[in-house]
């Protein structure tokens, strides 16, 4: 148990950042030990729990897993769609992803938050700021300043604007909105139906 809190005490010290899976690896090694203590203890019966045990987790892991497979194939359409658009996207003055349309169509979670728009499929990594602004500048050169990561849909006004709600970080699993609008006629929209057309089979695209 020390060992456990002796590995943990440094997460909880930084508020900014707050306690994800890879910070439980070390502490981890404590309850390890203690696991074993108690399956010593319980003599006989302790290969039967042991044996239980591992036949959960595996089947953990392997959902984890594919979470993994469908959220690193969701990356890869967005990859593959800048890569098909590529001239196109270099014209364009500015690029939106629409993200909010993604997440309108994917389901992603079974406890919903307003601060996440996809963010994570069920736990595995998938839309972050970054991604878009280093997919789209090593495809087409441009930097992230005409990139804009939309959480809520792109709306035409009469002026001939879009309007579209960004992220604005304020914490950890705290986000704040920023207001932007933009001439339509300069920006090139990336929403779900255009990278999916539609169809959506465990993180493939549809043709």
């Amino acid at each position: 148990l020390f060992i456990f809190g002796l590995f943990l005490v440094p997460n909880l010290l930084d508020e900014g950042i707050g306690i994800a899976g890879r910070h439980l690896v070390l502490p981890s090694m404590g309850l390890a030990i203690v696991m074993v203590y108690f399956l010593e203890k319980a003599k006989n019966y302790g290969k039967y729990i042991c044996a239980f045990l591992v036949a959960i987790l595996l089947i953990v892991c392997e959902g984890n897993a594919w979470c993994q497979v469908v959220a690193c194939r969701i990356n890869d359409a967005v990859y593959e769609y800048v890569k098909e658009n590529k001239q196109r996207l270099i014209e364009a003055g500015s690029i939106i992803i629409d993200t909010k349309s993604f997440a309108d169509n994917i389901p992603f979670t079974l406890l919903k938050r307003n601060s996440s728009v996809l963010n994570t499929y069920y736990g595995a990594q998938v839309f972050e700021d970054r991604f878009f602004t280093s997919t789209i500048y090593l495809l087409t050169g441009k930097n992230e300043s005409s990139v804009y990561v939309a959480k809520t849909n792109p709306v035409f006004k009469e002026n001939g604007k879009l309007e579209f709600f960004v992220g604005k970080y304020n914490g950890y699993r705290t986000e704040g909105r920023e207001l932007k609008d933009l001439p339509s006629k300069e920006c090139v929209i990336i929403d779900y139906k255009k990278v999916y057309n539609n169809v959506f089979y465990n993180g493939l695209r549809g043709k």
